[in-house]
């Protein structure tokens, strides 16, 4: 699935009459006074193929410090740094991590402002998309990444390998954007959709792959529908221990068999937003292969932005008045009323604090 990344025509976009979105030959949104350095990444093809490419909007002091990113640091080896701009480092170096998260979040930020210049508030909403601070903590749990307020910290490589994959950058910047559209948004179950949707779309890819073991796939082009696909956290623990088990990695990835272990024994009721939020994020996915992304997405995002959104249904309500035109209005009514999310599922999800943000 990430080895479609840099050439997304090969993947599965259903659009094929749209721009493709990952792109590093894109004209940057930088002022003029930024620089350009050049950096390796890793696009996900192969962990020893690293390709050299331009880092954009830098300021030019030889730091990874730019016009989309305030800063990068990590909690393994110094920052990155460079008097040249060059960014050259190689699979043993901790500092290849911060060039590859400046890499893909500078590209994803520079996308999604492309679609908040109309917004009414857009200079603010870009304010925000750039205020980000980007810690890379390898020292955190084995599959873990979050995203809250303007920090992001990444870290999943004992799954695979310690080289950051894009999905999961995409991802919790996908969560960051949501907060720079409208930070009340607390529902888990619409930010988790939300940030794998915009993570699908910047890709080009329905499958958010967070690791090179596929027990932690999500597919976004599913035919998952509430109230039948929702998943409960003592399920899902189930099915990830069991898929661990089934491959035969249990032991290999002992302490996270273990988590999950517990989690199973505490048989837990309370909705998982994570595999829940698939049937969302499959509605949305659905509208965009049938709208366009070019169409979709600036409703999605006056949705966002002009509605502090609760559950699915208020979603839809949202959309329907972002369609000033009505032209969609069908299509985003039938979709969500097929995914049996046309009406507040108003389960207990838990809520994510941005509210509490500076």
């Amino acid at each position: 699935m990430i080895a479609c990344l840099a050439i997304v025509s090969a993947c599965g976009s259903s659009n094929t009459d749209e721009p493709q979105v990952w792109q590093d030959q894109e004209s940057m949104l930088c002022p003029a006074n930024y620089f350009t350095g050049r950096g390796q990444v890793w696009l996900g093809q192969d962990p020893e193929a690293l390709e050299e490419r331009d880092l954009p909007c830098l300021q030019g002091d030889g730091s990874l410090r730019g016009y989309f990113i305030d800063s990068v640091s990590t909690s393994l080896g110094e920052s990155a740094w460079a008097e040249d701009n060059r960014f050259l480092y190689g699979l043993d170096d901790a500092r290849l991590n911060e060039v590859q998260s400046y890499y893909v979040i500078t590209h994803m930020a520079n996308w999604l402002t492309g679609y908040v210049l109309d917004l009414d508030d857009s200079e603010r909403v870009q304010q925000l998309l750039r205020a980000d601070r980007v810690v890379l903590k390898f020292d955190r749990a084995v599959i873990e990444s979050k995203q809250l307020c303007y920090s992001l910290e990444q870290g999943m490589w004992d799954l695979s390998h310690s080289l950051l994959n894009v999905d999961v950058m995409a991802h919790e910047f996908g969560h960051h954007a949501v907060f720079a559209l409208n930070r009340s948004i607390g529902n888990s179950l619409i930010h988790e959709a939300l940030a794998d949707y915009l993570a699908a779309s910047f890709t080009g890819d329905p499958v958010i792959e967070p690791s090179q073991w596929p027990g932690f796939d999500r597919n976004l082009d599913n035919t998952r529908i509430a109230p039948d696909d929702l998943i409960y956290k003592g399920d899902y623990c189930r099915s990830l221990l069991e898929r661990m088990e089934a491959e035969g990695i249990d032991q290999v990835f002992s302490s996270l068999s273990q988590t999950l272990a517990q989690c199973v024994a505490q048989n837990s009721p309370a909705p998982e937003p994570h595999g829940s939020s698939l049937i969302l994020s499959a509605a949305l996915w659905e509208l965009r292969t049938q709208i366009g992304e070019s169409s979709f997405q600036p409703i999605l995002f006056q949705a966002l932005h002009n509605h502090s959104v609760e559950d699915t249904g208020d979603l839809m309500e949202a959309l329907i008045e972002a369609d000033s035109s009505g032209q969609y209005t069908t299509q985003i009514i039938e979709t969500f009323t097929f995914r049996g999310i046309a009406e507040n599922l108003g389960l207990d999800f838990p809520v994510l604090p941005y509210a509490q943000c500076p």
